[in-house]
């Protein structure tokens, strides 16, 4: 979400920006065992989930001009502010073999990767809300960039198609991966749509 203030007599704008973004670290493989029917997807090795949210100021400059009312106009935009990983950590449904070793049972575990080595044994990963109530919040920053491509027929809607980098840093390394190395900073790139309103 995004709201600006357009300077007068120039083709620039300030803007206030609020993002919620799901960050992955390059090592999230999801697989599915195929020892159980109808096994769900995990990440073997996750320890947490995680979301950036973001919220910081920046500015966007017109690199070309609307010359006409369907012409499509090319901005530059930059941001910098606050961002907050929030860290879930991950659990599973893990699989039990009774003592007489004919029948078992499911237990849902926080994983733990000294305990759940053992990968035949996990059915996989449990409903998103598990362990929302555990969440654990790292402050830092971020700085992000991106070039936009807008049109419209109107002159007072936004529609738009941008692309751009991000790079949240944070003062440690976040704990993401059990078996990986796990680093202080995400740089994401994204593609994606916008659309509003001018006035």
């Amino acid at each position: 979400m995004r709201y600006g203030f357009h300077d007068k007599g120039e083709d620039k704008s300030s803007e206030i920006m609020f993002d919620f973004a799901r960050v992955k670290h390059e090592k999230e493989v999801r697989i599915v065992n195929p020892a159980f029917n109808n096994s769900k997807p995990y990440v073997f090795g996750q320890l947490n989930q995680t979301f950036a949210l973001r919220l910081g100021a920046g500015r966007k400059t017109a690199l070309s001009k609307r010359m006409f009312q369907k012409a499509v106009v090319v901005n530059f935009n930059y941001y910098g502010g606050f961002s907050a990983m929030l860290l879930k950590p991950v659990y599973l449904e893990i699989y039990y073999r009774d003592n007489d070793q004919s029948t078992g049972s499911f237990a849902v575990e926080k994983y733990d990767p000294e305990k759940h080595m053992d990968q035949s044994r996990i059915f996989g990963r449990t409903n998103f809300f598990k362990g929302i109530d555990e969440m654990k919040l790292h402050p830092g920053g971020f700085a992000k960039t991106a070039f936009t491509f807008e049109w419209g027929a109107e002159e007072d809607e936004i529609k738009c198609i941008e692309a751009g980098a991000v790079l949240d840093v944070y003062p440690e390394e976040i704990p993401v991966m059990a078996f990986s190395k796990n680093r202080p900073y995400f740089l994401s790139v994204y593609l994606g749509f916008n659309w509003g309103t001018r006035w």
